[in-house]
């Protein structure tokens, strides 16, 4: 353990551990003294006149950058609506942090170094500070900056997942990503220029992402980053700000008391951290006055064609279900892993290879074809089969895939198929 001071920004644990966390790379848990102006607020109207939902703000300078009205069961899907943009929100110290956050990537402690003007715009208390990977769509594979500006239902917008199959409930951090700055912005002179930064060897400057305990992160810098990446079809490299979510009691001589702090998924044991810093996070979960959600004006450009095509990233569902299934999608699948899976007859090892079908084929692994064929003929399993005839669509012209197809039309009668249903536009 470590602790170093950093202005008002105390680094309390190095490397917090964060294994099975897919898309984190490096976390540090750090301890805030901060002014309160960005802030993460909620009000549950449920008293008041009968609602079963949380509405919440993501503000800065009091300005909303974000809006949601949320379900209070955490595994059901929340409505996202935009802010005012980032511009009218007035912060000088995102504009101080720009420039830096820019440079190649050093590491996650000089990172926080940098954040220190906007981390101190928090609400006092505890923080992961973590360097992720984010996918630049909203959760269904859609551009991330191409968003209603009104409530509307986001799949990503979500802070449990449960897999029927795996039955196991899945945490949510910041994977997906939604825009805060108004679209007034663009420049297509910075996007082509971290095409190139992007593409190239060095060390990748990060964006910046504010988490809310959801697998939808908040865009506070890198737009244009997060635009590049879309287009290059790859995931962006980001420090995430996760704020904690919740914490577990253990009860001893009848009395309750607090054994680990959640953030989102980084679980973390109270007695890790320094004694002096472990009441601050109870003050952290506190209920707002009583406010009202109106839909901001962010998004109002006519995107082009290329911004409009849904990028090979996993939608929320193969995300959730890959984690779930302890298939990383940012890690190489091995032989291995894929002889275990077929090995599985039981419904757990068809769930984990239709994860495993989708992390190939976001991988652009060529081993996805000869995979997804052999998980077709599987007939007892139609989630497992729909998935591979999902992947093998888009192969066209490949000569196994059409024999494959050919074979399925013979033999099928029932144009209500889903399966068949596929098939219509495999060869137009």
């Amino acid at each position: 353990m470590f602790f170093k001071k950093c202005n008002k920004v105390s680094v309390l644990i190095h490397n917090v551990k964060t294994t099975g966390i897919s898309n984190i790379q490096a976390a540090h848990l750090v301890h805030v003294q901060g002014q309160g102006t960005l802030a993460a607020r909620s009000f549950c109207p449920t008293a008041c006149d009968g609602d079963s939902r949380v509405l919440s703000q993501i503000t800065l300078n009091n300005i909303p950058l974000a809006q949601l009205n949320s379900p209070l069961t955490p595994t059901g899907s929340g409505l996202l609506a935009t802010g005012y943009g980032l511009a009218n929100a007035n912060c000088q110290e995102i504009m101080e942090i720009q420039k830096r956050m820019n440079e190649p990537f050093v590491s996650l402690e000089e990172s926080i170094e940098v954040l220190t003007p906007l981390l101190t715009l928090l609400h006092s208390g505890l923080y992961i500070i973590a360097d992720v990977l984010c996918y630049p769509t909203d959760g269904n594979g859609n551009f991330f900056w191409n968003v209603p500006n009104e409530l509307q239902v986001s799949p990503a917008a979500m802070e449990t997942y449960y897999s029927e199959n795996m039955r196991e409930c899945v945490c949510m951090s910041p994977v997906f990503l939604y825009p805060t700055q108004d679209t007034d912005c663009y420049n297509e002179d910075r996007v082509n220029h971290y095409k190139d930064v992007l593409k190239s060897n060095v060390a990748r400057p990060r964006a910046v992402v504010l988490g809310f305990n959801q697998a939808i992160g908040f865009l506070l810098d890198g737009h244009h980053k997060a635009t590049a990446s879309f287009l290059l079809k790859k995931p962006l490299e980001c420090i995430a700000i996760i704020p904690p979510s919740g914490y577990r009691l253990k009860t001893k001589l009848r009395t309750a008391r607090p054994s680990s702090v959640y953030f989102s998924q980084v679980k973390i044991p109270v007695t890790d951290i320094p004694r002096k810093f472990r009441n601050s996070v109870f003050k952290q979960f506190q209920n707002s006055t009583r406010f009202e959600i109106s839909s901001g004006t962010i998004n109002h450009r006519n995107w082009e064609d290329c911004y409009r095509v849904r990028g090979k990233f996993p939608c929320i569902v193969e995300y959730a279900e890959g984690v779930a299934a302890g298939i990383s999608p940012h890690v190489p699948v091995s032989d291995e892993q894929i002889e275990a899976c077929f090995a599985d007859p039981t419904e757990e090892g068809e769930a984990r290879m239709a994860a495993l079908l989708s992390v190939l084929h976001g991988q652009d692994d060529p081993r996805v074809i000869p995979v997804a064929i052999k998980c077709a003929k599987i007939t007892s399993s139609f989630p497992l089969q729909h998935k591979a005839y999902e992947i093998l669509s888009e192969k066209k012209g490949d000569p196994d895939v059409e024999r494959l197809f050919i074979e399925y039309l013979v033999k099928c009668s029932d144009a209500t198929d889903p399966v068949f249903q596929l098939m219509q536009t495999y060869w137009d």
